[in-house]
């Protein structure tokens, strides 16, 4: 009991040392004071500058967070159409790889998109059996297998070769839709193709403004045997130019 009165003692001295002491003891004391004071006020602004720069960080990351919305894009593809649109554009009979549409895919920048095949839907009023087949072709060089237009649905499904099309993370490929078209066609007429539900275009989430039409084009009537045979000539593939002379001796 006796130590702690004294400890109390001792320290009443010292805080009234200011004003009991000698003139060298009190400036020791307001010396000490006064450290004292600024190294609580210099740890007061280093915990202000601390906390600035959290706020901050904390702003900055809320900034630089994706959004609700970009959170939904991750792992999908955006699909689009690219223009001129073709608007009732005369096409000769013999007309080989016609680009009826043109698609912009576009992938996010979550992992590249990997497309399998694209189905297309055939409007208008020209005949289907007039369209000796549908492709897809892409700027690189890659192509799909050329397929025939059902006559049931108007649809044709396009299958890339040996491996699905791949479209690397944060960039975008072209893809044109091309129709082939016989030297004597059954009739005259227009013919159109579209991409008409996201689920057409299979691999990826796919969102767009669908569906996604290309132009109108209006395919001339039969020609004479001689520029029938003139434009079946023309055909760079053997199998599909026997097929077209074939069909100029009917």
């Amino acid at each position: 009991m006796h130590e702690l009165l004294d400890a109390v003692a001792y320290l009443f001295d010292v805080l009234l040392m200011p004003f009991t002491a000698g003139s060298e003891p009190r400036k020791i004391w307001m010396k000490v004071v006064g450290a004292a004071i600024a190294a609580v006020g210099i740890l007061t602004l280093l915990g202000l500058l601390v906390w600035a720069l959290f706020v901050k960080a904390q702003g900055l990351r809320a900034l630089l967070a994706p959004s609700a919305f970009a959170m939904e894009q991750n792992g999908t593809l955006t699909a689009g159409i690219v223009g001129p649109i073709a608007d009732k554009e005369p096409i000769r009979a013999g007309a080989w790889q016609v680009p009826v549409l043109t698609l912009r895919l576009t992938a996010d920048c979550a992992r590249d998109a990997d497309i399998d095949w694209i189905t297309v839907v055939h409007e208008g009023t020209g005949d289907v059996r007039d369209i000796k087949g549908v492709a897809a072709i892409v700027v690189d060089g890659k192509a799909s297998t050329s397929s025939p237009v059902d006559p049931r649905d108007r649809t044709a499904t396009l299958h890339f070769n040996d491996s699905p099309l791949r479209i690397p993370k944060c960039q975008a490929e072209t893809v044109v839709i091309s129709a082939n078209f016989p030297v004597q066609p059954t009739k005259t007429g227009t013919h159109a193709f579209m991409v008409e539900l996201p689920s057409d275009i299979l691999g990826e989430t796919v969102v767009g403004d669908f569906p996604l039409r290309g132009g109108t084009y209006v395919l001339a009537g039969r020609w004479t045997k001689t520029a029938c045979l003139r434009e079946a000539w023309r055909i760079t593939k053997a199998q599909d130019r026997r097929q077209a002379l074939r069909a100029c001796r009917k």
